[in-house]
């Protein structure tokens, strides 16, 4: 009896060592991932085109904002009022 504990013990030890290198192999991805997270995301905020993108974009944005504020209409309302204006209403069709 003790011969087959013995060998359930140490079955259990390797699982444990095999468990904890695994463990250890995923943290160690995890940190490489980590890494090179940081070295992209610091390449990127580096990335002048990508900011002078970012601002035209923020940019476009708040004339956006502005003119909707005026209440200028925008283009797709100008476009959607026009095909609705009676006019164009015979000229425009159903679809």
């Amino acid at each position: 009896m003790r011969e087959a504990g013995c060998k359930v013990t140490v079955e259990i030890d390797e699982a444990q060592l095999r468990s904890f290198a695994e463990a250890g192999q995923d943290r160690s991805r995890y940190h490489d991932h980590r890494a090179a997270a940081v070295v992209d995301y610091q390449v990127g905020r580096e990335d002048v085109s990508r900011t002078v993108r970012q601002i035209e974009w923020l940019e476009a944005d708040l004339r956006r904002y502005v003119r909707e504020l005026d209440g200028t209409p925008s283009r797709r309302n100008r476009i959607s009022d026009r095909a609705s204006s009676p006019r164009l209403a015979g000229g425009v069709s159903g679809c």
